[in-house]
């Protein structure tokens, strides 16, 4: 028995947490790139999700997400938490087999695939996913996890010793 094998480990539990999230996160996000629509449960669940995979990263990061059409580059929201609300406020339509939203950006309204904000948002949540999960292990409380220690009953040896 190898001496070190009664000794308790440590699991980090924001660090995991973050990561099952961020996992959970692009599962959702790579769906929606897939099937663009909004529905009642996305604006129930991605929002915490989010802030949970990411934590304070998108407001630390001074990250603003932007995006290129006829040739400018257009600030779409302050922040990526701010993206999300936009994606899921926006009401969405269907043109040419393809579902769009009217987003008014610097006073001029745009045409914008669905689709194509959903990836966005997800390549900026893959951008700040690193940065949240240095976030999550340094503040992270320690949970001990505890192997079964395999211990002889000596009550039983004492026992039939005295016998």
């Amino acid at each position: 028995m190898d001496k070190y094998d009664n000794i308790s480990k440590q699991e980090r539990l924001t660090f995991s947490d973050t990561k099952e999230k961020q996992e959970l996160l692009r599962e959702y996000l790579s769906e929606k790139i897939k099937n663009p629509i909004v529905v009642g449960d996305d604006c129930k669940l991605l929002p915490n999700i989010l802030s949970d995979a990411l934590l304070s990263q998108p407001a630390l990061s001074r990250l603003k997400p932007t995006i290129e059409l006829h040739g400018i580059r257009i600030p779409l929201a302050p922040d990526i938490y701010s993206l999300l609300l936009k994606i899921l406020e926006a009401p969405s339509y269907i043109k040419d087999n393809e579902r769009y939203v009217k987003w008014v950006l610097r006073d001029k309204t745009y045409e914008i695939k669905l689709s194509i904000l959903w990836r966005l948002l997800l390549n900026y949540c893959n951008q700040l996913s690193s940065g949240a999960l240095a976030e999550a292990l340094s503040r992270s409380k320690e949970k001990e996890i505890r192997r079964r220690i395999e211990v002889r009953d000596f009550i039983e040896k004492n026992e039939e010793d005295d016998s």
